[in-house]
């Protein structure tokens, strides 16, 4: 593995537009990918669980007088 690094380095050191281009494109499919993925989610439509309850959230003047008593 370390000797085809090594290789694939001085290949990139002698070609640097074709490994430039090589990165450039990787990050364009890359992009193009996310995009199309993050269209398709689902998550945004709300939920139809009309049970929900909302959380309590203590105070935190308690929760700070509750740790200093430890």
């Amino acid at each position: 593995m370390g000797l085809q690094l090594i290789e694939f380095a001085a290949w990139a050191r002698n070609r640097k537009i074709v490994a430039s281009l090589l990165v450039t494109v990787t990050l364009a499919i890359g992009i193009v990918i996310g995009t199309v993925a993050s269209g398709r989610v689902g998550a945004s439509h709300p939920a139809s669980a009309s049970d929900a309850t909302p959380l309590a959230i203590p105070d935190p003047v308690q929760l700070s007088s509750a740790f200093a008593s430890m």
